[in-house]
């Protein structure tokens, strides 16, 4: 993975996100200087099921794939 930090420009873009839209521009700019753009090769791992949350992720291109172990551990 590689990581950049936001910028104030990515404030357009946050503030597009329904769960982020209507918040004020003070949080909106403390939420980009806590955030950091990661970039996942095709087929890379971002978190694995029962790790512990430490982060909260927004797809910004591109899509992921989300798959929960079934009871059999499937």
């Amino acid at each position: 993975m590689v990581a950049r930090e936001w910028t104030a420009g990515d404030g357009d873009f946050l503030a597009q996100i329904p769960i982020f839209g209507g918040l004020p521009d003070a949080v909106l700019a403390r939420i980009i200087d806590l955030a950091r753009e990661l970039h996942v090769a095709p087929g890379g791992l971002v978190f694995a099921e029962g790790e512990p949350a430490r982060a909260m992720f927004i797809v910004r291109q591109g899509e992921l794939e989300i798959c929960k172990r079934g009871r059999d551990g499937s």
